[in-house]
Parts: structure tokens; sequence; C-alpha cells
């Protein structure tokens, strides 16, 4: 999960406590030189999603992939989904990425609200 922008997406809907008992279970595995490898710098990283709405794998799953992801929630306000836009580094550049996030998270909230479904308020660590 803490590789992908969809795994990203959703650990920042969870408590920080929920997110440290995931990593105790499942590691932080060392796929390319951008993996998030350490618990610090990954409560950092799901702060930032929580803020922007939208989780981004940068490189981090497989080198020359980049991810755009963001959460469809349920009825409860509960993770149920998540969708994402990825693609080659030279096609989701920076410079795309607040338009790829912008364009994730509204249809994100479009499928939430298809499904009967209903963003958070805020997400709380």
């Amino acid at each position: 999960m803490v590789a992908s922008g969809v795994g990203k997406a959703v650990l920042a809907t969870y408590s920080d406590g929920d997110v440290s008992a995931i990593i105790h279970r499942q590691g932080m595995p060392h796929l390319t030189e951008n993996s998030i490898v350490r618990a610090g710098v990954l409560f950092r990283e799901l702060q930032a999603i929580r803020r922007r709405g939208c989780a981004v794998d940068d490189e981090e799953a497989r080198i020359g992939l980049r991810c755009v992801a963001a959460v469809v929630y349920n009825d409860f306000s509960k993770p149920m989904a998540a969708i994402s836009i990825s693609g080659m580094t030279s096609r989701v550049t920076d410079e795309r990425l607040p338009d790829l996030g912008r364009a994730v998270r509204e249809a994100a909230a479009e499928l939430t609200f298809a499904l009967g479904g209903a963003v958070p308020e805020a997400v709380e660590a």
C-alpha cells in the first residue's frame, strides 16, 4: 500500500495508529530508489495527501511510472475504493500533476455521490 497511489490514498483515510499497525504487519518494501521506506516520511506524505485530497506514486512502485489517485467513499464516509490515472513520467509530468489531481478528485467525488456515498468533511489522523 505504501508504494502505490491508490494504496496511499486509502491509507491517508486511516488513523496514524492504524497505519502503524499496517506497516508493522506488512513492512515498507523497497521497490525502487523512490520508495518510501521510513515511517516518518510516510506519515508526512499522508498528511500532504489529506491536504491535497489525492495521492501521487512518484516512481515508487516502478521507475518511469507515475500515478495520481483519490478515494471513493461509501455512505458512512469510509473508503470504499480508489481511482487513479497512471502513465509514463514523460506524460504524467510535474506540470500536469495539479490538473490530473483535480480531475481524479472530481471523478472520485462524482463516483462517491453516484454510488450514494458521502465525502467526509475532513480526514483526521
